[in-house]
């Protein structure tokens, strides 16, 4: 998935927004079927196009995300917007 970002940037086929959190994607492996578990990833975009990746989980097909590592993404990409981290 991150070979495929690196190649593609916004237009990989892995990249989803997340609804609720603005400017925060997901990598999630293309999904058939409905199929909900696997790796994401939580990343956001810098102005250059750039992906900042913040933190990553493994969740099992029925189960939710961690909305704390959601959460973590969102505070940096507002610390970044902010100038209190730089990249």
């Amino acid at each position: 998935m991150c070979k495929d970002v690196r190649q593609h940037g916004y237009q990989s086929r892995f990249v989803f927004s997340l609804q609720g959190y603005p400017g925060i994607s997901e990598l999630k492996p293309s999904t058939r079927g409905g199929q909900r578990g696997g790796a994401r990833i939580y990343l956001f975009w810098l102005k250059d196009g750039r992906p900042v990746l913040v933190n990553a989980e493994y969740k099992e097909p029925d189960a939710d995300p961690d909305e704390r590592l959601i959460e973590e993404a969102y505070d940096v990409l507002i610390a970044v917007k902010k100038g209190e981290i730089k990249v």
